[in-house]
């Protein structure tokens, strides 16, 4: 990069004194001129400049929200995965008391039960 003349520094204090409609219309091509005018040419290769800087920061910034979204997914991802394992504990843990409920269900009624298998004595 080389640096700039004084002239080329003068045309970039007007184009950033511009609002960016005025700088729009600054660049646009004119149907009337054979070529642009240094000024111009200048202008647009600052526009350029600009616009690749501003999609550079927009790529930056639409990166980020993704990295954070891929970070809150796999947040949430652990998570589920915790939860998961929790019920399945929690249905083990059912399942063994009813395993439980039905032994002492078994074991209060033993003595009907044997009776009903072998006859009563009584």
């Amino acid at each position: 990069m080389h640096a700039e003349t004084e002239k080329q520094h003068r045309w970039r204090s007007e184009f950033d004194a511009m609002s960016p409609a005025e700088r729009l219309m600054a660049i646009a091509p004119n149907p009337h001129e054979v070529a642009p005018s240094g000024k111009v040419t200048f202008w647009r290769a600052l526009h350029a400049q600009s616009e690749a800087l501003s999609q550079a920061s927009h790529e930056e910034q639409v990166l980020s929200i993704a990295k954070e979204a891929n970070r809150l997914a796999k947040e949430a991802n652990e998570i589920a995965w915790s939860q998961t394992k929790a019920a399945w504990r929690a249905a083990r843990y059912a399942m063994y008391a009813a395993v439980i409920a039905a032994i002492a269900a078994v074991a209060s009624y033993r003595d009907q039960i044997l009776a009903l298998l072998f006859g009563s004595t009584r």
